[in-house]
């Protein structure tokens, strides 16, 4: 069994660097350039924790398995973490979370580029909330409510570019979920010469009056 190796402390590691040029510092100074080391060490963890965040979401859609001995050790690093697997979108949303300001100092910082035109098939989840699943609405109307509270966010502000465009392609698996669900419910009604069965009991109804009754469609 291998040795542990000892993690140095910020003063360790200052006094290893005073001993190698044969200069020691005030306590006074040792103490401030500490505190400096520890907020940039902090800094820097912030900032692996993020990618590790955004690299679960990116393996989540993508349905991610490893290939090679490379990807195995980072699944290995991801499940210690806590960011692999998740057991449905909500867990992941709630776990990936990064700080919103990101979004906009990416765009200040990272140059454009044209976007992906064949995006690839989101992660295949019941992901629709129970609460948006009770309002009954179309699939094309449940993704024009999602997109127009973007579009309203964008305008006034409140979310970046970049973000807009991660949340309106998550909303376009969403509604194709939606879309697919719906249309497996409709299929198992049956159908009679243009008549639907309604749940529970074998009365028949025209079609276009339980599509009326079910998704309570907007004129």
């Amino acid at each position: 069994m291998g040795t542990k190796r000892h993690i140095m402390t910020p003063s360790e590691i200052l006094q290893k660097h005073e001993d190698a040029n044969e200069y020691h510092l005030h306590d006074v100074d040792r103490k401030w350039i500490i505190e400096a080391m520890e907020e940039y060490a902090e800094s820097h963890s912030q900032r692996l924790e993020t990618l590790a965040k955004l690299l679960a979401k990116t393996w989540f859609y993508g349905e991610w398995e490893w290939e090679n001995p490379n990807e195995r050790i980072q699944q290995m690093i991801m499940q210690d973490l806590g960011y692999y697997p998740f057991k449905d979108e909500d867990e992941m949303i709630c776990k990936t979370r990064v700080d919103e300001n990101l979004y906009k100092e990416a765009v200040d910082k990272v140059a454009l580029r044209n976007p992906r035109t064949t995006p690839i098939e989101c992660h295949n989840s019941s992901n629709i909330c129970d609460k948006e699943k009770a309002i009954n609405l179309t699939a094309v109307e449940w993704l024009f409510d999602k997109i127009n509270d973007l579009l309203i966010d964008f305008s006034e502000g409140n979310i970046s570019a970049a973000y807009y465009g991660i949340k309106a392609t998550e909303y376009k698996y969403h509604a194709k979920q939606m879309e697919k669900e719906q249309s497996i419910t409709d299929y198992k009604h049956g159908q009679n010469n243009g008549y639907m069965y309604r749940d529970g009991n074998g009365e028949l109804i025209q079609a276009e009056q339980y599509y009326n009754e079910t998704y309570k469609s907007k004129p």
